[in-house]
């Protein structure tokens, strides 16, 4: 069975275009959303996944509020956030999205200025090290 990756991103033309070429990339299955809350209600419903992939920027609930969440459900995979606005205050808040986990299973990487080739490579060498079933 493929390992799964959860694609957050509220620009449906971002998400298309992140999907295909993850799918191309990697050899994983892509689960992608473009509302947080639906990725959230997918997670708590059951659902598996080994990767989480989520845009900073999204209306009504930021990636690191998301991925907040989806650690206090008990998701304790990698978690990749990427956006185009870098700074010292998203690490610090993904550090402590960490912290919060107390899993020392759970690896966060914040990808700036994002290129599709610099996420199929971390999602890759993500999924390589990922346990064989679903981390959530």
């Amino acid at each position: 069975m493929k390992k799964t990756v959860l694609l957050v991103d509220d620009d449906v033309d971002i998400l298309v275009v992140l999907t295909e070429h993850l799918m191309a990339a990697c050899d994983c299955e892509i689960v992608p959303f473009s509302s947080p809350f639906d990725a959230l209600d997918y997670l708590t419903n059951g659902n598996d996944c080994h990767i989480i992939v989520a845009d900073e920027r999204m209306p009504h609930m930021s990636g690191i509020e998301f991925l907040r969440r989806a650690v206090d459900f008990g998701y304790c995979g990698h978690l990749f956030m990427f956006t185009g606005f870098s700074c010292d205050h998203l690490a610090f808040a993904l550090l402590q999205v960490e912290i919060k986990s107390k899993n020392s299973r759970l690896r966060s990487i914040i990808i700036d200025k994002p290129e599709l080739a610099a996420i199929a490579r971390e999602v890759s060498e993500a999924l390589k090290i990922s346990g064989g079933e679903g981390e959530s």
